[in-house]
């Protein structure tokens, strides 16, 4: 066989992969003309990654990442793209992202923007070494509820060799943080209770909130009281359960149901939009923090913001399982009191 014959001929090559050129006769028979070998890939690693630009939605993850009041006011909704090309993971150089939709509400009103981090006031591209992990930065400066703020796409590199032998990324495949540092401190609850910040971030995770809900979701539904006829109602959904080992698992919120709060107004307020609500579990989901919005919601009158703002209530706090000073108002001069 001419396979067995190369092999005779050719020990030292090993393992190779032959092809041959042959004719066909009028008779049916085969003639080999050449027997040959096919040049085998080097694999050498590649020296970089290979960005490949893929239209990607981006939405925050309300799992247990930054802080309650962090992800509320980074909520954002993103439509990005990027260049082709190859970088450096080491000294990612250029921004990583060219084109971006975005809706967010820096200022208490939801707001769109188009363009691209490289253009957008004050815009800057930097890399950021913490202790060996290296990050893409693009920074640009908006003005939000915190004054004069820098904003900061953060993008966390890969590291080690896995990136060499499968070099090929997408905008989908990185980390990234969105994350804000502001000139005038904002309200920020905490477990020491009311701790002012000026720096926070928000995860950005693939996805869109008209995508569907996954199989096997888990409708989950919590209830708050309080004082003076104050009710609570709010239902999400989980994720799947997961499956194989689950140790140290917290279920992030998968998708907003709704949310219905009485006795703050003399109409009950419907909550249903995505910028509205905000959900911040505890670790194995063992405490869960709330903070609702109204003045966010399309959904939610003239009339009962106009309530709201009568009593300088622009968002209200919820933790579960609840107990004293579970519900919490945040007024629009940024004070915080026990409902």
């Amino acid at each position: 066989n001419l396979n067995d014959a190369f092999k005779a001929q050719s020990a030292e090559l090993g393992e190779t992969t032959l092809e041959f050129e042959y004719k066909k006769l009028t008779d049916g028979k085969l003639i080999i003309k050449q027997l040959r070998q096919v040049p085998e890939a080097e694999g050498r690693p590649a020296a970089g990654i290979a960005l490949v630009n893929t239209p990607t939605n981006l939405k925050i993850f309300q799992g247990e990442s930054g802080t309650l009041f962090g992800n509320h006011r980074l909520k954002s909704l993103w439509k990005v793209e990027s260049d082709n090309r190859w970088t450096d993971p080491t000294k990612p150089g250029g921004n990583m992202m060219t084109a971006a939709e975005l809706q967010h509400a820096p200022q208490g009103n939801v707001i769109n923007r188009t363009g691209s981090p490289a253009i957008w006031p004050g815009a800057r591209h930097g890399t950021l070494d913490l202790n060996g992990q290296i990050y893409s930065q693009d920074l640009w400066n908006w003005l939000s509820d915190g004054g004069n703020t820098t904003f900061e796409l953060r993008m966390k590199m890969p590291t080690g060799t896995g990136y060499q032998l499968d070099p090929v990324y997408t905008t989908g495949d990185f980390r990234i943080e969105f994350w804000a540092k502001y000139s005038i401190a904002l309200p920020n609850i905490n477990w020491q209770g009311n701790r002012p910040t000026t720096s926070e971030f928000a995860l950005l995770i693939p996805g869109s909130i008209t995508d569907p809900l996954p199989d096997g979701a888990i409708l989950k539904t919590r209830e708050f009281s309080a004082k003076g006829g104050i009710e609570i109602d709010s239902s999400f959904y989980w994720p799947p359960h997961p499956t194989g080992p689950t140790a140290g698992y917290t279920a992030p919120l998968e998708k907003w149901v709704g949310t219905t709060i009485k006795g703050l107004t003399p109409s009950p307020i419907n909550l249903t939009s995505y910028f509205s609500q905000t959900y911040r579990p505890g670790h194995h989901n063992f405490t869960e923090d709330f903070l609702f919005e109204p003045g966010l919601d399309p959904g939610v009158s003239k009339a009962i913001i106009s309530a709201l703002e009568a009593k300088n209530i622009r968002m209200i706090f919820c933790s579960f399982p609840g107990g004293p000073g579970s519900i919490k108002a945040v007024g629009f001069d940024g004070s915080i009191w026990d409902l």
